[in-house]
């Protein structure tokens, strides 16, 4: 077997207005470095890759990139999941070896938090003075002025008990969770969401790869194609199955659904999509999109 390479794509060229044609092709530029990408997040001049081999940074203004490893303080070199919070600290889930943080503006990372020691963290959502953290089993409310488990969601509606979280997202003080069998979604406003009761759910979707929210728009990748969520009936339903879509982003304004065949669809209104004209890329893991209109997609190829 060749040895895998990563390949963290920017989708350019985007930022044009919603009145161009959307046949044009867009220009990718790659960028190539550690082994399997799993997660990427990209804010302003900074985008972080969460691989197998340590966290990458990349540097847009300067055009360097970086490699941090257990070396510079991460819990392990396994990373899952990246994401930033309100006040631009890192966060890096790892497989089984804790979350690890690095603050703004610091080049090291802070000693890991050893409460998820034993779990692998998938997906990370920050939102006010909360850290959300999708493992093998369940979410968990992370405080981040405390710096501890508040506590922990295992049994999400009619989801099966330490059902495995893989998206995250909130809107409106909703909590939507994508899992390894369906969706579950609450109220944050509701007292005891350790209590299955409180969750609503729906199962036999597959595995839920990805959670978007755009112009007020729900969105959930799934094997069966893109759920979007209505609020007026609290329910999810099918707005496109032509394909299998593997994650989901922002792209001028519209929601952009990433294919198991490696095709990107951009979507019009209810129910009506509209393939890009960029190159085909498989394999996509994770979406990132940065104000200035540009896409960041981490991909596995080999």
């Amino acid at each position: 077997m060749r040895p895998l390479h990563i390949t963290l794509f920017l989708l350019l060229g985007l930022a044009c207005s919603l009145s161009a044609q959307l046949v044009v092709d867009s220009e990718w530029a790659a960028f190539t470095s550690m082994t399997q990408a799993n997660d990427v997040v990209a804010r302003g001049d900074d985008v972080w890759l969460a691989t197998g081999g340590g966290a990458l940074h990349y540097d847009r203004s300067t055009q360097t990139y970086r490699r941090f490893t257990r070396l510079d303080g991460l819990g392990g070199n396994q990373l899952l999941s990246v994401t930033l919070d309100e006040v631009g600290d890192l966060w890096v889930g790892t497989a089984a070896n804790g979350l690890s943080r690095m603050r703004a503006g610091a080049s090291h990372f802070d000693p890991p938090f050893l409460e998820f020691r034993d779990r692998d963290i998938l997906t990370l959502q920050a939102h006010n003075d909360r850290l959300f953290v999708g493992t093998d089993r369940g979410v968990s409310v992370f405080l981040l002025d405390k710096q501890e488990v508040k506590e922990s969601y295992r049994r999400l509606g009619l989801i099966s008990k330490d059902a495995a979280v893989h998206a995250l997202a909130i809107h409106d003080e909703l909590l939507f969770v994508g899992t390894s069998e369906g969706l579950a979604w609450a109220s944050l406003s509701q007292p005891n969401l350790q209590d299955p009761d409180g969750w609503n759910s729906v199962r036999n979707l597959g595995n839920v790869r990805d959670l978007v929210v755009n112009d007020g728009t729900v969105s959930a990748a799934t094997a069966l194609g893109v759920f979007t969520y209505d609020p007026i009936t609290d329910q999810f339903s099918l707005d496109y199955n032509e394909e299998v879509v593997v994650g989901l982003g922002r792209v001028n304004g519209l929601t952009l659904a990433a294919t198991s065949d490696g095709n990107f669809m951009r979507r019009l209104g209810v129910q009506i999509w509209r393939r890009m004209g960029a190159p085909v890329i498989n394999d996509v893991r994770a979406v990132s999109t940065i104000d200035d209109g540009s896409v960041w997609l981490a991909t596995e190829t080999g």
